[in-house]
């Protein structure tokens, strides 16, 4: 028998590695490679939504569905509108506000005329009177612009007219004689001279139903004039003494103010009290201006008037003459 070597025997790890079976160690080509990424990438690939719509051409149709349906409602508002305007007596605008024609009646025809009561009158005439309240403090120096502006407006259309009716006269005599004079004691010229213009236009034509506030206005006005007091302006003292020129030149004015005043035992002597205001204030101390003018502008308006009276009693007593030869 022949003998091994021991160099010869196999040592343990040939053992170990002759027992591990042979594995097939070809290397892949690129086209396998590149099949089994493309086929991992495929199993991992997050999948995406597509729209089945164009979003610019669905915001088209929307609003193409939004005019129609617009002018689809236009049309059948106006047909409810041309089906219920068929009426003569009424009609109705395409806001859906009816308007309605007075039928017609057997009355004067100046009923038909009368869009509006003597209830909504009154109530903005008291409105209006409100305005001006100089006391109430919820009323801003705009609202009684706007208050003084209206009542001058109203009053140079229908003053003559007040005293036709007690509702509207009870409003001047009380709200808006009283709100007046207060106003006569504010410090701003343009609310003072409004409210001289609104007093002005109610004595012209209703002083013989305010006896009481024409005396009181008077009286408040030769105040302001021969006043002392800082808070009193030049201006204002010019801006009365044109009211009382104004009133002055009213025909049978200063008469008036003599009999009703002077004459009444309950009342002051107004007319003397003037006369003698305006003949003082006439004569300048200092300089001559402009309240100076005024005051002697009144007074040859009361000369004026006193002339004009002795012209026409001439004339009666002359033609009383004749009519007795």
């Amino acid at each position: 028998s022949s003998q091994v070597d021991d160099n010869d025997r196999p040592t343990a790890i040939d053992s170990a590695t002759n027992a591990i079976p042979p594995t097939n160690t070809t290397p892949m080509n690129n086209e396998n490679e590149s099949s089994s990424i493309n086929e991992t990438a495929s199993q991992t690939k997050l999948p995406i939504i597509v729209p089945s719509f164009d979003e610019s051409s669905s915001n088209i149709l929307q609003t193409h569905q939004i005019l129609t349906t617009v002018q689809t409602e236009k049309q059948s508002q106006e047909t409810i509108v041309a089906q219920t305007s068929s009426n003569n007596n009424e009609y109705i605008n395409p806001r859906g506000i009816r308007f309605t024609t007075a039928s017609p009646t057997n009355g004067p025809v100046k009923d038909l005329l009368t869009p509006y009561g003597w209830p909504c009158v009154r109530g903005l005439f008291r409105f209006l009177t409100t305005l001006i309240n100089n006391y109430d403090k919820n009323n801003t120096e705009y609202m009684m612009t706007v208050g003084l502006n209206l009542l001058t407006v109203a009053l140079e259309v229908g003053a003559d007219y007040l005293a036709n009716y007690p509702l509207l006269l009870s409003i001047v005599k009380d709200s808006l004689c009283q709100n007046l004079l207060s106003m006569l004691n504010c410090n701003r010229i343009h609310l003072f001279s409004a409210s001289l213009r609104v007093s002005f236009l109610i004595f012209e034509s209703l002083r013989t139903h305010l006896k009481c506030q024409f005396e009181f206005f008077i009286t408040r006005l030769m105040e302001i004039i021969i006043s002392e007091q800082v808070k009193i302006t030049y201006e204002q003292k010019e801006l009365a003494l044109e009211t009382i020129v104004q009133l002055l030149r009213i025909p049978g004015l200063p008469a008036e103010l003599y009999l009703n005043y002077d004459c009444d035992l309950y009342s002051e002597n107004l007319f003397e009290e003037l006369t003698k205001m305006l003949s003082k204030n006439a004569f300048p101390v200092a300089g001559l201006t402009s309240t100076h003018i005024l005051s002697l502008d009144a007074l040859l308006s009361v000369i004026d008037h006193i002339e004009l009276e002795c012209q026409f009693q001439v004339q009666r007593q002359k033609s009383d003459c004749m009519l007795v030869y």
